[in-house]
């Protein structure tokens, strides 16, 4: 599965981030305090990890990561609840092939990212399907 999109709304210092990721290496680069880590950060709590209190952007009331895959998408959306102000997730939506998927997404979401939980030798068959 390939990635093809990186969108995120008011996540730390980030307003609206689009990258469309369409070569095979993607480099980002930047000034300190630009967001390059928020940007890393980003894809972890997508795909389950933990979160600050302050992960939404300063004034703002919700956030948004999205990663487009060839085959699906992977969505993790954030609000700020009212009575306590604390910063609260909504469930990972994981959409692969058209379908929503159900069940344990993190698991899923950890063997997509880490190919080595399903297949300890995943670089060797990889070559041997290439040959």
């Amino acid at each position: 599965m390939r990635t093809t999109r990186l969108k995120i709304k008011d996540i730390g210092i980030l307003e609206d981030v689009n990258i469309e990721i369409d070569k095979p290496l993607t480099v980002f680069f930047g000034d300190v305090q630009q967001g390059k880590s928020t940007l890393f950060r980003a894809i972890s709590i997508l795909a389950g990890g933990s979160f600050p209190d302050d992960l939404l952007r300063h004034g703002a009331t919700q956030g948004k990561i999205f990663l487009g895959l060839d085959e699906g998408s992977i969505c993790r959306t954030f609000y700020r609840r009212r009575t306590d102000g604390a910063t609260v997730a909504r469930p990972i939506e994981y959409v692969k092939d058209g379908e929503v998927q159900r069940g344990n997404v993190v698991k899923q979401l950890g063997e997509l990212f880490n190919p080595f939980l399903l297949d300890q030798d995943h670089f060797r068959h990889m070559n041997e399907r290439q040959q």
